[in-house]
């Protein structure tokens, strides 16, 4: 994500995650989490987690679907998100399939929290820990009833 103004305008998702981080401060019950889901059309939607051939395709719960950041993670979010050369990045170091490595092992082993990365800028500082699962999120906010 990055911050980009067109027309004197910021990008929307800037505008989405500038209004997410106001509602948190104008509301402290809130929590402040950034939820990417990856897939490509409706129907990779629909084959979450159905099996095929000798594997499962990763379901809605998989990191590789779904990467949630708790943006209280980041430091100084609040003053960062506002400086116009903000910019927010998620990674995931890619690793090779190991020879004779089933499907599905490979890709248990390639969602593997470790490997995915935050970075923002201004000062392209690498956060650490940000990253949650769908479980994670939930027993958080069950902490909250």
């Amino acid at each position: 994500m990055k911050y980009s103004v067109k027309n004197n305008r910021a990008c929307g998702d800037y505008r989405h995650l500038k209004s997410l981080v106001e509602q948190w401060l104008e509301r402290n019950f809130l929590l402040p989490f950034l939820v990417i889901n990856v897939f490509s059309c409706i129907h990779d939607y629909r084959r979450m987690g159905v099996p095929y051939k000798n594997y499962r395709i990763p379901k809605f719960n998989s990191l590789l679907r779904t990467v949630i950041i708790d943006l209280r993670k980041i430091p100084d979010f609040r003053n960062m998100i506002e400086d116009e050369s903000f910019k927010l990045t998620v990674s995931k170091e890619i690793i090779p399939r190991e020879q004779g490595e089933t499907p599905q092992r490979y890709i248990d082993r390639i969602s593997a929290k470790e490997l995915f990365k935050v970075r923002v800028s201004p000062g392209n500082i690498q956060v650490n820990e940000p990253i949650l699962t769908i479980d994670e999120l939930c027993a958080q906010v069950e902490k909250l009833r």
